[in-house]
């Protein structure tokens, strides 16, 4: 996708800066009276509902210019809040440079967006100001990634990118993206923080949570454009962008820009020779679409500023790219079925009529089979790979893995499918915590069933023509079956055909990645090929096509 590039920006707006009124702010006023300028600024004091003995004597973070604190609110939902409280005693001076942290607040109060920490308000705390905004209960963005290795990575760089694309069209430039700059809530949800230093280069008013944390310049230095880390430029809408493709290579790859680059080959690199960085080892190559999220980062990190493409346009791309994470053995049910729903696999679950399915499944081969209905009445068969029991768990929840990454292989593959002769998929559903194929349910049953039953009527020669119409559409699509036989047929109300069983199918040109299985999930001898009963190949269209003449034999 061809990403439009930024418009000179020879002047970044700021809310709020024309016309107003100068703080005459001054390390000598008290912290009530610092407070009072600033909430003339509209900023919100809310000192009136801290629940002061909530909060422990030390702070639980701290940094240069303030301590973190946390405790609750006096509110009906007794709300868990983070206080940083601001060291007057380590600001500059300079009025002018206390106005624009009077402004920086003023901006921050007005920012409205879920992936932006709210300003609930300030505070006169301990007898010092305090800014006030919810407790993050994830922590850092860098953390909650290393304690939950099933996060969905692509989904939170898209948040962030929401995130920034709000911030620059108020004209809010937040001059530190990085991934220490993004707590996460108890929901898993990203949210920016420590924004204003275009404001405050010298990030007197910072706010960060990051438990017992700092970081100075030469971390930040990976994540810096080349006009910054020349001082040619102030942040600007195009610094950040830049900041926003390495903070997206540090969310996907799990790393730092640069990781086994010392600071000064980074500066090298960066401001001279103009190197982006490399494809790191840690981002799996076979995402489906891992080139065009490579595209779009070396477009945020467009050596001219004006060459970076908006925030809007990334975050858009974000939505359209599709990262596929492979779906293994060490898959869980939750993965599978995100990767399944990205890959327009429809989830069905909410769609049972769970009351009418029977207790005992109808046993078949590999699966357990159970009959049911949707809640619109419609007969449906839920399809779940068979799990023994073991004794051990650890062996159990292994097992089910890699019975949930066959059977979500052959939900996706027949998803993929629409023939008249192919059977149709309904969907997905969780049942019993397993993974499970929804499909109509055909009254009569398997071709060997049927023509048990209807010897003397059944048109075999037009039974057996819709099996090969089906196959044919099958292998047009670069589909093989991998399993055709008689009881992998089914046959409609109608008499019509419909080709399942996909358990053993393969299919060329996957969007959704499946990690080889140690094991096939079974061939039956009379219908198998002899080059593939010798173990010679895996399915092939030829291979369909033996066993397509032994069920017309048959």
């Amino acid at each position: 996708m061809l990403i439009p590039p930024l418009p000179p920006h020879p002047s970044e707006p700021t809310p709020g800066h024309a016309g107003e009124r100068r703080s005459l702010i001054s390390r000598k006023m008290t912290a009530p009276e610092v407070v009072s300028h600033l909430i003339a600024h509209k900023c919100k004091d809310i000192t009136g509902i801290i629940d002061l003995p909530t909060f422990d004597d030390n702070p639980i973070s701290h940094g240069g210019f303030s301590d973190v604190y946390r405790g609750r609110l006096l509110d009906v939902a007794r709300s868990q809040v983070a206080v940083k409280a601001l060291r007057l005693s380590s600001l500059n001076p300079d009025p002018e440079h206390l106005k624009h942290a009077a402004q920086e607040l003023h901006t921050w109060s007005k920012c409205r967006h879920p992936n932006i920490v709210p300003l609930l308000g300030l505070t006169v705390f301990r007898g010092r100001i305090g800014m006030v905004s919810p407790w993050m209960s994830k922590g850092a963005l860098p953390h909650y990634l290393e304690s939950t290795p099933d996060a969905d990575r692509h989904d939170i760089c898209t948040q962030i990118c929401s995130g920034v694309s709000y911030l620059h069209q108020i004209g809010v430039i937040h001059g530190d993206i990085k991934g220490g700059n993004v707590v996460v809530s108890e929901e898993g949800v990203p949210a920016l923080t420590d924004f204003g230093n275009s404001l405050l280069t010298d990030a007197t008013v910072k706010l960060t949570q990051r438990a017992g944390q700092t970081s100075g310049p030469a971390l930040t230095l990976r994540w810096s454009a080349p006009e910054l880390i020349a001082g040619t430029s102030r942040p600007t809408r195009a610094s950040d962008i830049y900041a926003l493709g390495m903070t997206i290579l540090e969310v996907i790859s799990g790393e730092w820009p640069y990781p086994e680059k010392s600071d000064a080959t980074v500066m090298f690199l960066v401001s001279i020779k103009k190197e982006p960085p490399e494809l790191p080892r840690a981002i799996p190559r076979n995402y489906a679409n891992m080139t065009e999220l490579w595209r779009l980062l070396l477009c945020c990190w467009a050596y001219e500023p004006g060459d970076r493409p908006h925030a809007t346009e990334i975050t858009q791309t974000m939505k359209d790219i599709r990262i596929s994470i492979p779906i293994g053995r060490k898959t869980t049910l939750r993965d599978a079925i995100k990767q399944l729903e990205l890959h327009g696999c429809k989830d069905a679950t909410s769609l049972l009529n769970l009351s009418t399915f029977k207790a005992s499944p109808v046993i078949g081969g590999f699966n357990d089979i159970h009959i049911g209905a949707l809640t619109s009445g419609t007969r449906v068969a839920l399809k779940r790979r068979r799990i023994e029991e073991p004794a051990e768990i650890t062996e159990r929840n292994e097992i089910k893995r890699k019975l949930c990454q066959r059977i979500a292989h052959e939900i996706y593959v027949l998803s993929k499918c629409d023939h008249t002769n192919v059977l149709p998929l309904i969907g997905f559903a969780v049942y019993h915590d397993h993974l499970a194929m929804v499909s109509p349910w055909f009254l009569r049953g398997s071709l060997m069933e049927y023509l048990r039953h209807n010897q003397a009527s059944a048109n075999r020669a037009s039974l057996m023509s819709q099996a090969a119409s089906g196959v044919a559409y099958l292998h047009e699509r670069n589909i093989v079956h991998g399993n055709i036989k008689g009881s992998n047929i089914l046959i409609t109300n109608n008499h019509t055909v419909k080709l399942a069983g996909f358990g053993s199918a393969t299919q060329d040109s996957y969007t959704l990645q499946f990690t080889a299985t140690t094991s096939n999930p079974g061939i039956t001898i009379r219908w198998t090929a002899p080059e593939r009963f010798q173990g010679l190949t895996g399915p092939t269209t030829q291979a369909d096509i033996y066993s397509l003449g032994m069920t017309i034999l048959v």
